[in-house]
């Protein structure tokens, strides 16, 4: 009687990375169970998957202004060439001072590096605590400029017309924003290319307090 059993191999921190057609080790767990998880949840786990959040935690950052700018976004994640990037989850909730008026939200993607100058540079957090391997993506905040020049693609992922509140149920979705590779389809970022996220509302400009991750893996 032929032998039917599969084997399986651990789990490691690097996706094999296999030509297509190619047979490959099928991966387990520790305890032997074969591992059948969602792409992103298990970059994540393999040390991939990255964040970034407020410069101080108990402190809402005001971000950006009171209209729209094309060259000066909220936040700014590049994806360099040679590395390929999904957005995992965004999370924007209201704090510190009321914004002016209606905030909008524009969730965007570029196929270009687009930072210039200006703004913050963030400390990215690998989200597999005691993982060595950094990040290649770079974030910004509050940048004040970045490349206007036309994509070859231009996409909007996403927008929102949110409620200014911070004092009365801030934390009803109508209030916050949230988006999700679980209950969205996440775009696939080949670098050259960036995630630009725009805020801005009235005559004061939104604070927020955020989260904003994604995985990244080398180009193959």
């Amino acid at each position: 009687m032929a032998d039917s059993r599969m084997q399986l191999a651990v789990a490691g921190a690097s996706p094999q990375g296999a030509a297509e057609g190619t047979l490959v080790t099928a991966a387990g767990s520790p305890e032997g169970s074969a591992v059948i998880v969602n792409r992103i949840a298990q970059l994540i786990a393999d040390g991939r998957g990255f964040m970034i959040s407020n410069t101080a935690r108990e402190t809402a950052e005001a971000l950006v202004g009171t209209s729209f700018s094309d060259t000066a976004p909220a936040f700014l994640v590049d994806v360099p060439s040679g590395t390929t990037m999904y957005p995992a989850e965004i999370t924007l909730n209201q704090g510190g001072t009321v914004a002016g008026g209606v905030i909008t939200l524009l969730v965007c993607l570029s196929d270009k590096i687009r930072y210039s100058s200006g703004g913050t540079t963030k400390t990215i957090q690998n989200m597999s605590f005691k993982e060595e391997r950094a990040a290649v993506c770079v974030a910004y905040s509050a940048v004040s400029a970045i490349t206007a020049i036309a994509n070859t693609d231009d996409i909007s992922l996403d927008a929102a017309l949110i409620k200014h509140d911070v004092a009365t149920d801030p934390y009803n979705p109508s209030k916050r924003y949230q988006w999700s590779y679980l209950t969205n389809a996440s775009p696939k970022l080949v670098g050259p290319a960036a995630l630009i996220i725009y805020s801005f509302a009235g005559s004061t400009a939104p604070s927020w307090f955020y989260s904003i991750k994604w995985v990244e893996y080398p180009t193959t």
